[in-house]
Parts: structure tokens; C-alpha cells; sequence
């Protein structure tokens, strides 16, 4: 499989847990979604996935959170973002 097929083969896992592959950069995939300012990245060159959490305003929360290896699947990767992400947190509450 080439790199291409194993980027699009994370995209299509992404999208099932709803995120989006929003970009890339150099080696770095970056995965979350546009009403989610937080996001998982997958550098391919320190081979990891870390979790940047960002407040409404897109700054950065603390310091990334190293989420796994780069050989990590996808799916449990996403793990991270679903725990900060309010619509997974609270699944489908009803009211405010």
C-alpha cells in the first residue's frame, strides 16, 4: 500500500468516527473538524500521534498530548479527540 493509499485509507476511518482529514503539511496529517478547534496530527517524521487542544479562540490549551506511535490505527487515535470533543462528551442531550 503507498502512502497516498494509507493517508486515504485514514481519512475514510476518520470520517466514520465523524472527523474530517482537514490537511496536510509536509509529513503531518491533521484530523478533527471545523466546528472543533482542538485537533490530532500524525507527524510522519517523529512517528506520532499528538493531540493539540484549543479553546474557541483556536489557542492552544497546555501542552500537545502525545496520543501514540504513528503506527497506531487510526480509530483508537482518534480516542483522544473524541474526549475533548463536547458532541461525543455529551452524546445527544437534549436542552442546555
Amino acid at each position: 500500500m503507498t502512502s497516498e493509499d494509507e493517508t486515504q485509507a485514514r481519512q475514510i476511518a476518520a470520517q466514520a468516527l465523524g472527523f474530517d482529514l482537514l490537511g496536510t503539511d509536509n509529513s503531518i496529517e491533521v484530523y478533527g473538524r471545523d466546528d472543533l478547534p482542538s485537533t490530532l496530527e500524525r507527524d510522519h517524521r517523529s512517528g506520532e500521534w499528538t493531540l493539540f487542544e484549543r479553546n474557541a479562540n483556536y489557542e492552544q490549551i497546555g501542552d500537545p498530548l502525545y496520543a501514540g506511535d504513528a503506527d497506531l490505527d487510526v480509530s483508537d487515535a482518534l480516542k483522544e479527540l473524541q474526549d475533548v470533543d463536547p458532541q461525543h462528551q455529551h452524546g445527544h442531550s437534549m436542552g442546555m
